[in-house]
């Protein structure tokens, strides 16, 4: 299972060309240019070889992600977070607002990790993977496709998110 988050987070947070999501935005114009808040973005081939890395002794985890072209990530301390006067709460409603649905949440220690979809146009989807704990807030953005019924037979999509 950690993985597959890891395989998600590393899909959606690198995007290379692809007209971001306004939660997206709305989050890099926030944090462009503060102090300890990396950002990745990976498309193309590059993501192609990064994915092929990830998923080499899993070909379910390969086959679930193979349709997915563009990531963005985000890392963000804690303390940047609250700093501008934003918590992890208000940021889910922002999603909500731009149309993701969550499909599920996963607590992991202190880790809570939530995933969110978003049908886009030319049969593709958007995928929102927000994890926050007490240290950071990492958020990751994915267009692509992944297989949900792969998801929902290994009990990652909520009932009816589908």
């Amino acid at each position: 299972m950690k993985k597959i988050l890891i395989l998600m987070t590393l899909v959606v947070f690198s995007q290379a060309t692809f007209a971001q999501s306004r939660s997206f935005e709305k989050l890099r114009e926030k944090f462009h240019g503060a102090a300890d808040v990396h950002t990745l973005k990976i498309g193309g081939i590059f993501l192609r070889v990064v994915m092929k890395l990830a998923t080499s002794d899993d070909l379910e985890a390969r086959e679930m992600l193979r349709s997915v072209n563009q990531v963005r990530l985000m890392v963000i301390p804690q303390e940047a977070f609250e700093r501008q006067g934003l918590s992890v709460d208000g940021f889910r409603s922002v999603l909500r607002k731009d149309a993701f649905d969550e499909m599920t949440e996963v607590r992991n220690g202190k880790d809570r990790v939530t995933v969110y979809m978003r049908p886009d146009s030319n049969q593709s989807n958007r995928y929102f993977v927000l994890v926050a704990n007490d240290e950071e807030v990492v958020a990751m953005e994915m267009k692509g496709n992944v297989d949900t019924e792969w998801l929902a037979k290994n009990n990652f999509v909520k009932a009816g998110a589908r």
